[in-house]
C-alpha cells in the first residue's frame, strides 16, 4: 500500500549550517529514515521573525494549522503536524510499508505483535487492535490533532 504524504517546507529540504539543522530538512531525512517518499511543497517566502514574507503557499500553510510555519506534514489520513521534532516523532512512530492486522490501517506499535490501528466512523476515532488474536481486545481513541 502506498501511503501519501505531503511536507510543506520553506525553499527546501537542504542542509543548511544553522545549528541542530535546519527544521524543513530535520523533518524531510526523518520521513525519508521511516521510508516516505513524500511530495514536498515548497511555499517559500518568510514566516517566522520580524519581518513576514506571505506567500500563496504560507497562505495555505496558515490556514491548515493557523500559523505560517513550515514545516508541516499532511498525514494520510489529512491530520497535519507542525515542527520538525513533532514531525520526526510522528514518523518513527509509523513507518512507512508496515501493516497492521487484517482490517487495520497500520502497526500499532504499543500494542506488541499484530497490533494494528483502524479509523473508523464519522467522528475519526481510532480503534486500536491490542492483537492480532480472534478475540482480540478493543477500545476507541479519540483522534489527536
Amino acid at each position: 500500500m502506498l501511503v501519501v504524504v505531503k511536507l510543506y517546507v520553506c525553499w527546501g529540504t537542504f542542509q543548511t549550517i544553522r545549528p541542530g539543522g535546519h527544521p524543513c530538512h530535520t523533518a524531510h531525512k526523518a520521513l525519508r529514515d521511516a521510508g516516505y517518499e513524500p511530495e514536498v511543497i515548497r511555499v517559500h517566502g518568510l514566516g517566522i521573525g520580524p519581518i513576514k514574507w506571505m506567500t500563496e503557499g504560507r497562505r495555505g500553510v496558515k490556514e491548515l494549522t493557523g500559523q505560517p510555519v513550515v514545516p508541516v506534514l499532511i498525514t494520510d489520513d489529512g491530520e497535519a503536524i507542525n515542527e520538525s521534532k513533532r514531525i520526526a516523532e510522528w514518523a518513527q512512530a509509523h513507518p512507512a510499508g508496515r501493516q497492521g492486522p487484517a482490517g487495520c490501517d497500520r502497526i500499532n506499535p504499543d500494542a506488541g505483535p499484530g497490533g494494528g490501528i483502524r479509523r473508523v466512523g464519522a467522528n475519526r476515532h481510532l480503534i486500536v487492535c491490542l492483537s492480532s488474536q480472534t478475540s482480540r481486545e478493543m477500545c476507541k481513541v479519540p483522534r489527536l490533532r
